[in-house]
């Protein structure tokens, strides 16, 4: 990726989100700083005030791609290749029977843990939001 000025920046943050020059900056700082910008040098080589004059992005992180969208949810993609593998076992013509109930059992009981993992995860985000930063 090329640097970025904070010309850049503040340019973006006017014309793609009608944000005023600092709080493009403040928010490509926190973006950072959440881990889903990475660097390839610090913001100001060493310097944590504001205005920087470069930043060097690397990438975009997972967590930045997940928060954007552009992942999938590791949770939902669990559930998903959960009741995915259930179907398969149901129509397996070639698993005995007492096998099947079981082994669908066991996948249900996956699939009922992991979604209320997920929900307790959710509930104590919302309880405690700075416990997911």
């Amino acid at each position: 990726m090329p640097n970025l000025t904070a010309e850049d920046i503040q340019r973006w943050g006017k014309e793609r989100e009608g944000l005023s020059g600092a709080r493009a900056l403040h928010l490509f700082k926190e973006l950072v700083e959440e881990g889903c910008i990475a660097l390839t040098k610090p913001l100001g080589h060493g310097s944590q005030r504001l205005p920087w004059l470069v930043a060097s992005p690397q990438l975009l992180t997972k967590k930045g791609l997940l928060e954007i969208g552009e992942l999938p949810d590791p949770d939902q993609e669990l559930i998903r290749a959960f009741r995915e593998a259930r179907e398969r076992i149901r129509h397996d013509p070639n698993i005995p029977e007492p096998q099947k109930r079981s082994w669908l059992e066991w996948v249900d009981r996956g699939i009922t843990l992991l979604d209320a993992g997920t929900k307790l995860g959710d509930l104590l985000l919302k309880q405690f939001p700075s416990a997911g930063h």
